[in-house]
């Protein structure tokens, strides 16, 4: 069957599994009404320039690729939801997302805990939240793989665990027990020279 002979009127939605170049030649000439979902590589550069550059011809609409949304809809559903056309990633990319998704992987995940920052076990335990958070942002269940030398360390099982207050409370006990803030005051002193050597002796 030939696009000519497709009833468009009766077509929502349409995939187009040609090879770049010919795959515009197609989704240009349908209906503004039927939403694509693009296969090849026509879309996916928004530079028409560096388009024709990598592929040898002209782009049909430099303003609609230039436009178009970007990303797989099994992972960004929510994004591309209502767009007229999506660009979707090339083969390989497809078939290594699907596999991985949702998976979020952290390595060295207690890294951050290293130095003096009064609040290093909270940043840590803040931003290690968000990032496993990713992991469960698509309709299937998520997964976060975290990496640590210190896996009883309150930040890492506050995080395996889910208990949030756990944390909260064994920090702020910690922090009473040599009167941190909030339980007691801190002053910084800075000393600065032209010479280094002078601020040390």
């Amino acid at each position: 069957m030939k696009a000519e002979d497709v009833a468009w009127d009766g077509v929502d939605v349409a995939f187009s599994c040609l090879p770049h170049g010919t795959s515009q030649d197609l989704i240009e000439t349908l209906p503004d009404r039927v939403k694509v979902v693009d296969l090849s590589a026509d879309y996916r550069l928004r530079d028409a320039d560096l388009y024709a550059q990598t592929y040898g011809r002209e782009h049909l609409n430099a303003a609609r690729t230039a436009a178009v949304k970007y990303g797989l809809p099994e992972w960004r559903g929510a994004t591309l939801a209502g767009e007229s056309l999506v660009a979707c990633p090339g083969c390989y990319p497809t078939a290594t997302l699907l596999a991985l998704l949702p998976l979020m992987g952290v390595i060295d995940a207690d890294l951050g805990l290293q130095g003096s920052d009064l609040r290093a076990a909270e940043k840590t335990f803040q931003l290690m939240r968000q990032v496993a958070g990713r992991a469960g942002r698509v309709e299937a269940q998520g997964t976060a793989l975290l990496q640590s030398f210190q896996p009883e360390h309150p930040v890492i099982r506050a995080i395996l665990t889910g208990d949030e207050e756990a944390f909260w409370r064994a920090e702020a006990s910690e922090r009473q027990a040599v009167g941190m803030p909030p339980f007691g005051r801190m002053a910084g002193i800075i000393l600065s020279a032209p010479d280094v050597s002078m601020v040390f002796d």
